[in-house]
């Protein structure tokens, strides 16, 4: 059958044909970063053909990337125990489970790890089943356990959060907090705090926002300096929460 318009199949080429293939380590490079960005076959070709002047078809293609080592999900000699622990070791960096499988395989692409999405969906069952439950839409989110608060005495855990509710009052407070989301001026506030009342918590409890960093080094410092009988195993000086569990600070605002 006639083709009148000169069409292969493979989208319209703005291109001058090259009979002549780029150099190995130029095209290796060229081929690996289409593979990281996850194109498709015909996408390939078409970046080929732009970036090259590269005009073949996919059968070529394929032996290309045979040819010159380019790793892929379907063309990959990587262990497959090295597949799996990489995906594991991705997998459980993501402590809230709100990524998909799809987010894990292409951030290991970007590392030329090339795992089928099957794969880290198993992976993904295996170790963190909850994860799923947590992602579905419209799915029940998981109620924080509540339990009764117990305290030795005054500054037993003094806890600490929401810094940025005081910036709309900063000037009545004698510009305190210049910048509640510093790590040097809420790290001020904490030692002026310790100055008021001439003295520090047996255990601090903040969130884990980035503007409490200067809160922990000076109370574990104090700590170690000023009662070093207390064991910081049973007793640790510091711990990080997330905001929704710091209930004591939490509760403190229904105060005002």
């Amino acid at each position: 059958m006639v083709n009148p318009t000169s069409k292969n199949g493979y989208g319209v080429k703005n291109c001058l044909i090259c009979f002549k293939d780029p150099p190995d380590d130029v095209l290796h490079e060229t081929l690996k970063g289409y593979v990281a960005r996850g194109l498709k076959p015909k996408e390939k070709l078409q970046n080929l053909c732009l970036d090259h002047k590269l005009d073949i078809h996919q059968s070529r293609l394929q032996e290309l990337e045979q040819d010159l080592g380019v790793r892929t999900v379907r063309q990959n000699d990587t262990p497959a125990e090295e597949l799996t622990q990489a995906s594991i070791d991705k997998v459980n960096k993501d402590i809230g489970e709100k990524n998909s499988a799809n987010y894990f395989k292409t951030q290991l692409q970007w590392q030329n790890i090339m795992v089928k999405r099957d794969e880290i969906h198993k992976v993904m069952h295996h170790f963190h089943p909850s994860g799923f439950d947590v992602q579905f839409p419209g799915g029940t989110k998981a109620c924080i356990p509540r339990t009764a608060l117990e305290a030795f005495g005054p500054f037993h855990q003094v806890s600490s959060d929401d810094h940025e509710k005081f910036g709309a009052s900063a000037l009545e407070m004698a510009n305190v907090i210049p910048d509640c989301q510093s790590m040097g001026a809420v790290g001020h506030l904490f030692l002026y705090f310790i100055e008021e009342f001439d003295a520090i918590p047996l255990q601090n409890i903040t969130h884990k926002g980035s503007e409490v960093g200067w809160i922990e080094a000076p109370q574990i410092a104090l700590r170690e300096l000023l009662a070093p009988q207390i064991d910081p195993e049973t007793f640790p000086p510091y711990v990080a929460v997330k905001s929704t569990h710091n209930t004591v600070i939490k509760a403190i605002w229904h105060w005002f």
